[in-house]
């Protein structure tokens, strides 16, 4: 009986000192992996909502500039001086007729909505675009900032008129902007497609 009570005292010995031992190795084991500061980015405050890695600035969508401090559609919002040529019509008398208008482009509900009001001239407002994107497959690689799109087959409220689609661009600065849509209308109970172009200049 003493016999056996000894080797059970060892035993019991033996384990506490193998779970002691265990405990410390994998204590030092997490400690090594501590994952490393990033230290450039200790004095590198990112604005809405970026994130630093390695001292740059990542930006949020719909942001811009070394620490994303500029919203991209800064550029497009104000008013614009528009010179407007329709380049093609399924009613030949259009063909080569110059509008002159002023057109405002406000901000949507998201970041890189745009909002056209006063639309070929006619008054008409809340005509939807979006700023550009860069995809890969289905993954946004990026924004393409100077370029926008004009949401496709939207009906003006109140008319029979259709945006059926449309691109354009703007200048880094937002100083010139140009743009080419397609439309339909009823003309005296016919249909009308028109292949229209612009140019703008931002209205001081």
């Amino acid at each position: 009986m003493v016999r056996r009570k000894g080797v059970n005292v060892l035993a019991t010995t033996f384990a506490v000192i193998l779970a002691f031992g265990s405990v410390l190795y994998t204590s030092c084991k997490k400690d090594n992996t501590t994952p490393a500061v990033d230290t450039k980015c200790a004095n590198v405050v990112c604005q809405n909502g970026g994130k630093c890695v390695e001292g740059v600035c990542y930006c949020a969508v719909g942001y811009e500039g070394d620490k994303c401090d500029k919203a991209s559609i800064s550029r497009y919002l104000g008013d614009w001086d528009v010179t407007e040529t329709i380049k093609g019509s399924s009613k030949q008398a259009n063909v080569g007729k110059i509008n002159f208008y002023v057109i405002k482009i406000r901000k949507g509900s998201m970041a890189l909505d745009i909002l056209m009001d006063n639309f070929i001239g006619g008054g008409y407002n809340n005509i939807t675009g979006v700023i550009g994107r860069k995809y890969v497959g289905t993954t946004t690689e990026s924004d393409v900032v100077t370029k926008f799109v004009l949401n496709a087959n939207q009906t003006i409220a109140g008319t029979y008129i259709t945006v059926l689609k449309g691109e354009g661009s703007v200048n880094d600065v937002g100083s010139e902007m140009s743009c080419d849509y397609n439309l339909t209308y009823l003309e005296s109970g016919k249909l009308v497609r028109d292949t229209v172009s612009f140019i703008a200049s931002y209205k001081q």
